[in-house]
């Protein structure tokens, strides 16, 4: 009895080490869960935002560059109230607020930009404006995405400008910084700090006109329903660095024409605006 007990204890954890060793071959095999199929869900990666419009409406008298913006034009405007960060992770921290009107000769942007401290140090033309704050504007009147004009305007009523294009070999862009835009006009005023609730603030507001013969399509004055790409910047210094965007790049470099928005230009009455 003793003999058979045993055999049988024997028989029993052979089987079992079998039946172990099947199961350790089934995963080693990877049978051991089933694979993924394509027809299981995927998490959707995320989408970026849309691209924006602006109406730039014709403006309905006369234009004076001085930095002022009180021109009943002026009022005809649309007003874009703040900028995106240019990740495209949620609104900036400083308030920036633009405007665009034209006419048969110019491109009009007037730009409005709140500030706790402003960092300013060029002057001249064509300096390394980009290193102070400044508002940019990049506008495309073509159909090539690729070509474009970059401006860029800082406290001190220092402006660069340049033409951006394929480079011919192929590889990145080119951008040409001693292009001018001959007949630009721009102005920069600068308010006193005031006290505020988080210490003091100043505005301080940039008035351009941009000409038509130097940065239109055939250099010449848009068609009411015309369209450009355009997209409008801030670099702010003070305190924690903060690059804002009407339309996010979600991209380090603000030259990312395929995230530019949309410039329409009409001829439509106009709905009126405030300051801010």
């Amino acid at each position: 009895m003793a003999t058979r007990g045993a055999e049988a204890w024997e028989a029993r954890q052979m089987a079992g080490m079998a039946a172990v060793l099947a199961l350790l071959v089934l995963f080693a095999a990877g049978g051991g869960a089933p694979a993924p199929t394509s027809s299981q869900p995927q998490a959707a990666a995320p989408q970026p935002p849309p691209l924006p419009v602006y109406e730039c409406r014709r403006a309905g008298g006369l234009v004076l560059v001085d930095g002022q913006t009180d021109e009943p034009a002026w009022g005809q405007a649309e007003w874009v109230r703040g900028l995106c960060r240019s990740d495209g992770r949620g609104r900036g921290r400083s308030q920036t607020d633009f405007r665009a009107v034209w006419d048969d000769a110019n491109l009009y942007l007037s730009f409005v930009c709140v500030d706790s401290e402003i960092v300013a140090k060029h002057t001249e033309r064509d300096a390394f404006v980009y290193e102070d704050d400044c508002v940019e504007a990049f506008l495309s009147s073509g159909s090539d995405l690729r070509r474009y004009f970059e401006f860029e305007v800082n406290p001190l009523n220092a402006v660069m400008d340049a033409s951006v294009f394929p480079n011919p070999e192929g590889t990145d862009k080119v951008v040409d910084y001693s292009w001018n835009c001959d007949g630009i006009e721009v102005a920069v005023r600068k308010a006193d700090l005031l006290p505020h609730a988080g210490g003091k603030q100043c505005t301080w507001t940039v008035e351009m006109a941009m000409p038509f013969s130097q940065i239109g399509r055939d250099r010449r004055a848009p068609k009411p329903g015309e369209q450009w790409r355009a997209n409008f910047y801030r670099c702010e210094y003070a305190g924690e660095e903060e690059y804002l965007a009407w339309s996010p790049p979600l991209l380090e470099s603000f030259h990312t024409p395929e995230r530019f928005g949309y410039l329409v230009f009409t001829d439509q009455p106009p709905s009126g605006g405030t300051a801010p």
